[in-house]
């Protein structure tokens, strides 16, 4: 009896991880999370921007002359040697990371990380109680994010596909009768 050879296969990546592609409910999600990382970012670098223009401008400028020009401007000059800007400064690097982590939690939701879901819920749960209040204290003007952070949190806690994406059954258990 002749020995038969094992058949030799050519392996790659993808004969070993199906790659599992999110929802489009997920999807809908990560976008949002895009869009405002994008716009938080944008809006980082304009505060860090016009913290570093009010140092150079206040620097450039002789106070002394200005005060006496601008009686009021002595009030400035008291804020300046406060840190006014090197505040204005920080804040703005606080915004700017605040983008980066909306940035990377929007990644982690396409690539199915619970991490990331776990942040995206926390951030969604509190957004929308921050808009209820707003709407119930009749600021019409919040009911846009209300309406927003409602359908967000449905898309990521009561989709079946999306929760299926997270393996967060266990959260969701159906009881027993």
């Amino acid at each position: 009896m002749a020995k038969r050879g094992k058949v030799k296969r050519k392996l790659s990546r993808r004969n070993f991880i199906k790659p599992i592609k999110a929802p489009l409910s997920t999807k809908i999600v990560a976008v949002f999370f895009y869009i405002i990382a994008i716009l938080t970012l944008l809006f980082g670098l304009i505060v860090i921007i016009g913290g570093l223009f009010g140092v150079a401008l206040f620097s450039a400028v002789d106070s002394e002359k200005l005060a006496e020009l601008i009686p009021s401007i002595s009030l400035w000059n008291d804020l300046i040697n406060q840190g006014l800007f090197t505040a204005i400064l920080l804040s703005g690097a606080g915004i700017f990371i605040w983008g980066i982590i909306q940035f990377l939690i929007a990644n982690g939701l396409l690539k199915g990380r619970k991490l990331a879901y776990l942040a995206a819920v926390i951030i969604i749960f509190i957004g929308f109680i921050l808009s209820l209040s707003l709407v119930i204290t009749l600021d019409w003007s919040a009911l846009a994010g209300f309406v927003i952070y409602g359908i967000l949190g449905y898309l990521l806690l009561f989709d079946k596909k999306s929760r299926k994406f997270f393996e967060t059954s266990l959260l969701f258990k159906k009881r027993r009768r």
